[in-house]
């Protein structure tokens, strides 16, 4: 497919620009949904470290969702589809990406349902189904739990009409929220007594500033 960089606008207008960060917040917000598994993590500092699991997993998926979005904007122009595998031939190697992106989607949507599936199976779902299937493992349990979800939800994504509108409404709304909002508040509110006894009051005065700022973002 040929590139059509020259003629596409670096800007398109303010819609376009609302659509992209709200995508954006969508997008990057799901990465926060699987924190809780730096508690299962055999060195759990590594985690969180500058060259730890959530920040080299969210620069490689960063990039790789930029990717995507840049070559197949350049590629396709204003004729490119809310999903970009529908551009996509559906022959010969071209299908076989398509069922590779299909993949990659159903198992890290999966990780990042992880923390919502064990907290309504734990003491509901599993332990209800082995008293009533007490031949069937727990491992299975969990594994079928666990994909009924992904499955459930991957219905509703092909169902809901106008998925493309639906994604940036809830970027911008909930995901800005518990990105930029919440935690600055949250912070402020656990950390306070640990500041009034560890940071001056100038530098009470920057961390202040700086989640106001953040909020303000």
């Amino acid at each position: 497919q040929p590139s059509h960089h020259a003629e596409l606008p670096f800007v398109t207008n303010f819609t376009g620009v609302v659509t992209m960060i709200g995508m954006t917040m969508y997008a990057f917000e799901g990465q926060t949904m699987i924190l809780p598994v730096e508690n299962k993590l055999a060195t759990p500092d590594d985690f969180l470290s500058p060259f730890g699991l959530l920040p080299t997993t969210m620069i490689v998926c960063g990039a790789f969702m930029t990717a995507i979005g840049f070559y197949g904007y350049t590629a396709f122009g204003d004729a490119v589809m809310p999903t970009i595998t529908t551009n996509v031939p559906t022959n010969g190697l071209y299908a076989t990406v398509s069922v590779f992106l299909m993949l990659q989607a159903l198992l890290g949507h999966s990780i990042a349902l992880n923390v919502i599936a064990d907290m309504s199976s734990d003491d509901g779902f599993r332990r209800k189904f082995s008293n009533r299937f007490p031949n069937v493992s727990v491992d299975k349990v969990d594994y079928g739990f666990h994909l009924f979800w992904v499955l459930v939800t991957f219905l509703m994504a092909i169902l809901v009409p106008q998925l493309e509108i639906m994604i940036p409404l809830i970027g911008v709304t909930s995901g800005t929220l518990c990105a930029l909002i919440y935690l600055p508040i949250f912070e402020m509110i656990t950390f306070w007594t640990d500041w009034k006894s560890m940071l001056t009051y100038h530098e009470r005065i920057v961390k202040i500033a700086i989640s106001f700022f953040v909020i303000c973002i």
